[in-house]
């Protein structure tokens, strides 16, 4: 009995990992802050930053990219079944390097970087939750009769979904006011 159930689920798991897959991908891209030496590091920041959004400017972010591919079939009796989910999710985090300066304004930046990294990671986990609630979501939608219905099904709830964790992201920016609250935070 006890090889019975270890043999199902070890079939089990690998059947469901088959099924879904969430590939992520993470990209750090540098913008450079010539330090002036003396000088606060906080204009110096935000006058390097390349990152505005709504009009205002931003020392880091995270830009995510997601796509859901699920492959639907018809069955025997016409009924369509989403067979595989694949969802890939890219996020691009953004962060200010510095470049000279003087010893004070180093370790006031090094200090910095660490908390506004941690801020946009932070970002990175809400996005990849997102993903794969998407693929939990879609590898469980059941089965109807019009293929290009179930497909649009799952667009839908999948858009909505990740409408859901792009809100998360902006309540956890007013929460933390864009990391100022977690120290990421110069002068």
């Amino acid at each position: 009995m006890r090889y019975c159930t270890t043999c199902f689920l070890v079939c089990f798991i690998l059947i469901g990992s088959a099924f879904a897959e969430v590939t992520e991908n993470i990209e750090y891209k540098y913008y450079e802050v010539n330090a002036k030496a003396g000088e606060p590091l906080r204009p110096q920041i935000f006058a390097a930053t390349p990152i505005r959004q709504e009009g205002q400017l931003f020392c880091g972010s995270a830009n995510p990219n997601i796509k859901w591919y699920p492959q639907v079939e018809s069955d025997s009796n016409g009924a369509c079944h989403i067979t595989s989910v694949s969802t890939i999710m890219n996020v691009v985090i953004t962060l200010p390097k510095l470049i000279g300066g003087d010893e004070l304004q180093k370790t006031n930046f090094d200090r910095f970087f660490i908390t506004i990294r941690e801020h946009e990671l932070n970002h990175y986990k809400i996005d990849a939750e997102g993903a794969q609630e998407i693929d939990s979501i879609l590898k469980d939608l059941p089965p109807i009769y019009h293929c290009n219905e179930l497909k649009d099904l799952a667009d839908k709830i999948a858009n909505r979904t990740w409408e859901y964790f792009k809100e998360k992201n902006r309540q956890y920016d007013r929460d933390t006011t864009h990391g100022l609250k977690e120290g990421a935070w110069v002068y």
